[in-house]
C-alpha cells in the first residue's frame, strides 16, 4: 500500500515514482480518488463555498490529471497503457446539491475523451466508468446526514439496489483487460439503469 494526499501535486508524483520503483513499470492507471459533499449554489458563506469547489477540483480532477501526466511518458515509450477514470452519473445528470461534484465528474469524462484522441496514436487506451450511488463509506455519510436519501436513491434504480464496489471493479477489470483494448474514449455507466442517456 502506498499513501499520498492526492490533492497535492508533488505527493501524486512521489506516489507514482514509488509505485514504479517497487513494481518496475505502470501498465494501468485507475484514477478513482474522490470526495463529495453538499455545496449548493445558495450556500450563504462564500469562503466556504469557494473552498469546497477548490477541494473538489483538487481531489476529483487534478489528482487524475497529475497522475496521468506522470505515467504518459513511459506508456508512450512502450506504446502501450490503459488509463481508466472514475466519473459518475452526476457528470450527465447535473447536481443541485453538489454542483462542484458534478462539474468535476463531467471534467473526468472529457479528460478521458481528450486522452483518447491525444494518446491513442501512441498506443494508450483511455476509458471511463460512471457509477451511480455505490455502497461506500462516502455514500453512507450522505445517507446518515440525509434521512430518506438512501430509500429514494434505491427507488431510482430499476434493479432495486445500489451498486457495490465489486460492480464497479468488474467494469474496471474489463477495461483493463483484453476486452477493453478497443474501448478508447468510452464511458461505461454502472448505475443499474438509474440514469440513462
Amino acid at each position: 500500500i502506498f499513501r499520498a494526499d492526492v490533492s497535492r501535486a508533488p505527493e501524486v508524483r512521489a506516489l507514482v515514482d514509488a509505485v514504479r520503483a517497487r513494481f518496475g513499470a505502470i501498465h494501468v492507471l485507475v484514477n478513482n480518488a474522490g470526495v463529495s459533499h453538499a455545496n449548493p449554489f445558495d450556500e450563504p458563506d462564500f469562503a466556504k463555498w469557494e473552498a469546497g469547489w477548490r477541494r473538489m477540483i483538487d481531489v476529483n480532477l487534478m489528482s487524475a490529471a497529475h497522475a496521468t501526466w506522470c505515467v504518459i511518458p513511459e506508456m508512450k515509450a512502450r506504446r502501450d497503457g490503459r488509463i481508466i477514470n472514475i466519473a459518475s452519473r452526476a457528470a450527465f445528470r447535473g447536481e443541485t446539491g453538489g454542483p462542484d461534484y458534478g462539474a468535476t465528474k463531467a471534467a473526468m469524462v472529457n479528460l478521458t475523451r481528450s486522452l483518447a484522441r491525444a494518446m491513442g496514436p501512441h498506443g494508450i487506451v483511455s476509458s471511463c466508468v460512471a457509477p451511480g450511488w455505490v455502497e461506500t463509506d462516502m455514500a453512507r455519510g450522505h445517507f446518515d446526514d440525509n434521512p430518506g436519501l438512501e430509500k429514494s436513491a434505491i427507488a431510482e434504480v430499476p434493479l432495486g439496489r445500489l451498486a457495490t464496489p465489486e460492480d464497479c471493479a468488474a467494469a474496471v477489470l474489463f477495461l483493463a483487460g483484453p476486452g477493453g483494448a478497443y474501448m478508447n474514449g468510452v464511458t461505461i455507466p454502472v448505475n443499474g439503469g438509474s440514469y440513462l442517456h
